[in-house]
């Protein structure tokens, strides 16, 4: 036989796949008197020869009228006129002459296998052998006269020997199969045996056994079908095995689809669930790959993630990946396709709800956004609400391009899932600036951002062992603001905290590169400049750092005019250590101040007994 690489039918399909109604099917061949009625809206479609013929009627004299002429009451009778529609009610139903006939309704199915959208009712008189043989002339329907209903049932309906040999089928299964006698030489080999021992396994009046296998077509490739087999052979009208059959391949090659899908999933999903046990703290490198995994995942086009504001003009795409030009890209809203997705990311946000939508065109909840997806060519989306701290602030975005698709639960679940690894993302991220801050202001100054004296004192621990060895030395200036309390007193703190960042902002620009400027706090400033190959270079910052302060402030709608002391220490001629070069320069400060302030003076060790020192002042 020649190879098929189609796969394996799963053997219990049919407990999922064959609705229960139809199993009804097998007990119409099973019992002589069973009725069988078709409706759809309130009409009798068809009525089989046993109900017709208990009843009075013929097939065509039912066909085409309204259910009520079944229940037209007889004069005398006090039984209800609506029935129960419940599985194993009791029913009257009136026969052509008047009379009623006592039924009890088997089973009430919808026929969910053709477009007939027919409601069917299985019936078996509660009546005695006399009373039924008496209503059907004691002629009970053989299997040719079972074909005028089974050749319009969708089902593979066949009745077959112990052995596999086709003793009947309807037209379904001649259509499917053809009418070789054989029925196991047309199983696929691989399932002969399973399907040889299934009907060893249904025992005369017994309960039905499952089937599924693969069944060759007239000449085509295996199909799979799925359903069950009855021994029958004890019922002199049937007398053989009763399948009842389905073709299922479309279901399952889905299911087997769908399988796949999830093995697919969990490959990215334990690459996402690595990222989730180590968070990175750079957004933009993890985003890189959740974006690009979440697309390979689900085998979609795209995927994106929007931060979005109040504002449309704020709203942007932070990241997108395109798996059709296999590369990263922002999206930008351009007006007025922008302005409708921007309401639509609103609405998902507010609705604190996944949006999952098979077709843009046909879905009245994204009517009013479709100028965006047109333009885009996106025709499928999922829309995922993205957590950041203690509200949602972004929207994840899944399209799919070109042709509609139908969203599963476990693609909804994943995106889910992603978009929740992205909101872990922002949280770390929020984490760890919240940390660095934290680092940042335990060595820095709040209000001007210069180091502190802590982060002062750590610098020094570095940088003065490392004095011994070098020629070079350095030098500590000791700054104050002339005139900063005044302008505190007079007009306000918040002026007074104005002036003070300023005069960071021009102490910066006067220090090099591997110089030093902290604020010990208040108006007081400490510079630390290293490798100083000359003296001469600490006059020069000296008088950069006084004249730098002469000019204006403009602070808080004011024109402030301050100025600055100077006080100055050289290593190793002052001290050998931070803590005594402060302190000197801190003396030689006092001394800039004492001596009419806007200059510098260098520490001298006549300042220690009172003797005047040479006076320095800035550039006029």
């Amino acid at each position: 036989m020649a190879s098929d690489n189609s796969y394996n039918s799963p053997f219990d399909a049919s407990t999922f796949i064959i609705p229960e109604g139809w199993h009804a099917f097998s007990d119409l061949l099973g019992g002589v008197d069973t009725g069988l009625l078709f409706l759809r809206d309130g009409m009798i479609v068809h009525a089989n020869s046993t109900l017709a013929t208990q009843l009075g009627y013929t097939d065509d004299e039912l066909a085409g009228q309204p259910l009520e002429i079944l229940f037209q009451p007889s004069g005398t009778s006090t039984q209800p006129i609506q029935p129960s529609m419940e599985d194993g009610s009791d029913m009257y139903l009136r026969t052509k002459g008047g009379a009623q006939v006592h039924y009890q309704l088997v089973a009430n199915r919808v026929d969910t296998f053709s477009d007939a959208g027919c409601v069917i009712w299985v019936l078996q008189p509660m009546l005695s052998s006399a009373e039924v043989d008496q209503l059907t002339g004691n002629d009970a329907p053989n299997l040719a006269d079972a074909s005028s209903l089974t050749d319009h049932l969708p089902d593979l309906i066949a009745v077959c020997t112990p052995d596999a040999n086709l003793r009947y089928s309807n037209r379904a299964f001649r259509n499917a199969v053809g009418t070789n006698v054989d029925i196991a030489q047309q199983v696929h080999e691989e399932d002969r045996p399973r399907f040889v021992e299934s009907l060893a396994q249904a025992q005369p009046d017994g309960p039905a056994v499952p089937l599924a296998f693969r069944l060759r077509g007239q000449g085509g490739p295996y199909r799979h079908v799925a359903g069950e087999v009855r021994n029958l052979q004890n019922q002199k009208d049937v007398g053989g095995l009763l399948l009842n059959l389905r073709d299922v391949t479309d279901d399952v090659q889905r299911q087997q689809g769908v399988e796949l899908d999830k093995k697919r999933q969990l490959h990215y999903l334990n690459r996402l669930m690595r990222i989730a046990q180590h968070p990175h703290a750079n957004f933009s490198s993890a985003l890189k790959v959740i974006l690009k995994s979440a697309t390979k995942a689900l085998g979609t086009h795209r995927c994106a993630y929007w931060d979005v504001h109040d504002d449309p003009q704020k709203t942007r795409c932070m990241l997108a990946y395109d798996e059709l030009r296999q590369n990263y890209h922002e999206e930008q809203l351009s007006l007025p396709s922008g302005t409708s997705l921007h309401s639509l990311f609103q609405r998902v946000l507010s609705s604190d709800h996944q949006l999952v939508v098979a077709d843009v065109d046909q879905d009245a909840r994204v009517a009013v956004y479709c100028e965006y997806f047109h333009a885009n060519q996106v025709k499928a989306v999922i829309a995922m609400p993205v957590r950041h701290g203690d509200a949602y602030a972004g929207v994840l975005v899944l399209s799919h391009v070109g042709e509609v698709r139908q969203w599963r639960r476990d693609e909804s679940d994943f995106a889910e899932i992603v978009a929740g690894l992205i909101a872990l993302i922002l949280k770390e991220v929020d984490r760890v600036r919240a940390e660095a801050q934290a680092k940042h202001f335990a060595r820095h100054d709040r209000l001007t951002g210069l180091p502190n004296r802590d982060f002062l004192l750590d610098q020094a621990a570095d940088i003065f062992p490392k004095m011994t060895t070098r020629a070079n030395t350095l030098a500590a200036f000791f700054i104050d603001l002339d005139g900063f309390k005044e302008v505190n007193d007079s007009l306000g703190k918040e002026v007074g905290d104005e002036l003070l960042k300023a005069s960071a902002m021009r102490l910066r620009n006067v220090v090099r590169k591997n110089d030093i400027v902290a604020r010990l706090g208040g108006d007081e400033f400490v510079l630390l400049a290293v490798n100083l190959s000359d003296m001469r270079i600490a006059d020069d910052i000296a008088t950069q750092l006084v004249d730098t302060m002469r000019g204006a402030f403009s602070v808080g709608g004011h024109k402030v005019q301050i100025s600055a002391s100077v006080g100055i220490a050289i290593y190793p001629f002052d001290g050998t250590d931070l803590d005594t070069l402060m302190k000197k320069a801190d003396i030689a400060l006092v001394e800039a101040k004492r001596s009419g302030r806007d200059q510098y003076r260098m520490f001298r060790p006549q300042l220690n007994d009172g003797t005047p020192p040479v006076p320095r002042t800035g550039r006029n």
